[in-house]
């Protein structure tokens, strides 16, 4: 079985974003990275019996532990720990506290609802995402620990404030191919109800639709999902890794009108109109008449997130977040179909942005991970200390909202 780690060294994970260099059209902005959160080895904040007797036991595993995705709401950080093909890792999906100065990962909604082989519990979470108009927390769950599948692959819905699920979609064998491997999430509202989950397949190249009115679930495959061998080289502070993986990176408009994606292993963006991905009963031609290349880049991304102007993403070779102002090209451009990737800014050139990773808005922040993923490909992550945290979560000031936050946010109850 392959997890997000092997999907890294088979597949390739980023985006090249060529226009923009090639126009002499990417900008510095002033920006300034805060560190919230940063760890050497992540920790679970349990208490010490437990977490000795885990030890103990081997159902935790310290080393084995690595921050994949996150989202925010009000400044409250969810995090995912992925744990696919790997043991020793009690909790997959998780918040962040602080205490005495120290960051810790909570489980949620428990520890007992990430139980391993528990199929009501969170096996695997490989992608999250929090509607803030309702306080639902979304959850990819790969049903997969340690490379046992325990149970099918399925999204599910929490609310936040009373930690019950709400909502549940087992996705069918329609839908799935033996080398699925299920990564990334955006959301599409109608009228004022978030409705769809447009769904990452990254190995097998697709983009599954989740209906959440009808439970139902439909794909779409088309070659702009597949990854390119020659984009698979990755080079992150000198060290390279070699990845050919499909479809990853994607974010909806503010207007719910446009999906953008790309695949892990290609130099191109792509847009698709959201009511092509709404109808069931929309074919391969259909998708390809209306499927567009918006441009090429020129560094690796693994993740993409918009606001209400702008779209967000990493470029790894220059240890850097770049802002698209896809606003300003409509403009230049015309109109949204004929948009091209144009006008490009580097937000926070640091090499604390190590493998930049979940990125997500919240309160006017971009919150992002870093996970210094290609050292643990590689194997050359170092615990001692002196390499710096291994692991962190920041975030840096934009001015726009979450492409989601409508007018009339109802929490859940």
């Amino acid at each position: 079985m392959m997890t997000r780690r092997n999907v890294l060294s088979v597949f390739g994970i980023y985006v090249i974003i060529a226009i923009a260099h090639a126009n002499g059209n990417s900008q510095n902005i002033e920006g300034k990275t805060e560190i919230i959160h940063e760890w050497v080895t992540l920790d679970y904040d349990l208490p010490p019996p437990m977490k000795r007797s885990l030890i103990d036991q081997k159902l935790l595993i310290p080393e084995n532990l690595a921050l994949t995705e996150m989202d925010v709401i009000r400044g409250r950080i969810f995090t995912t720990i992925g744990r696919t093909s790997k043991p020793g890792i009690p909790a997959s999906l998780n918040t962040v506290i602080k205490r005495n100065g120290k960051s810790f990962s909570k489980p949620f909604p428990s520890l007992r609802l990430n139980r391993a082989g528990d199929c009501n519990s969170i096996q695997s979470a490989s992608g999250i995402k929090i509607d803030p108009n309702t306080n639902y927390l979304w959850v990819l769950d790969e049903g997969q620990v340690n490379n046992i599948r325990f149970c099918r692959r399925k999204l599910v819905i929490f609310c936040i404030r009373t930690r019950k699920e709400v909502f549940r979609h087992i996705f069918p064998d329609s839908v799935l191919s033996e080398s699925s491997m299920l990564f990334d999430l955006t959301l599409d509202r109608d009228q004022e109800l978030t409705r769809y989950a447009y769904v990452v397949d990254s190995i097998a190249s697709k983009l599954i639709v989740v209906d959440v009115v009808t439970n139902t679930s439909w794909l779409f495959s088309h070659p702009s999902m597949k990854g390119e061998v020659s984009a698979g080289n990755i080079t992150v502070n000198r060290e390279t890794i070699f990845s050919r993986g499909g479809i990853n990176g994607i974010s909806t408009t503010s207007d719910f009108k446009f999906v953008y994606y790309f695949s892990v292993a290609s130099f191109k963006t792509w847009q698709i109109p959201t009511s092509i991905l709404r109808n069931p009963s929309a074919d391969s031609i259909t998708f390809d008449e209306n499927v567009r290349m918006i441009g090429i880049r020129q560094h690796h991304a693994v993740s993409l997130t918009s606001g209400t102007r702008s779209f967000f993403f990493p470029a790894l070779e220059i240890n850097d977040i770049l802002k698209w102002d896809r606003k300003q090209d409509i403009h230049i451009d015309g109109s949204e179909e004929e948009v091209n990737l144009r006008s490009l800014q580097m937000l926070s050139p640091t090499t604390a942005l190590n493998f930049a990773d979940g990125m997500h808005i919240d309160n006017g922040f971009l919150y992002f991970v870093t996970n210094k993923f290609h050292k643990v490909r590689l194997g050359t992550l170092d615990f001692s200390g002196d390499d710096g945290p291994n692991f962190t979560i920041g975030k840096i000031f934009v001015g726009e909202e979450s492409y989601l936050l409508g007018t009339h946010p109802k929490s859940c109850q």
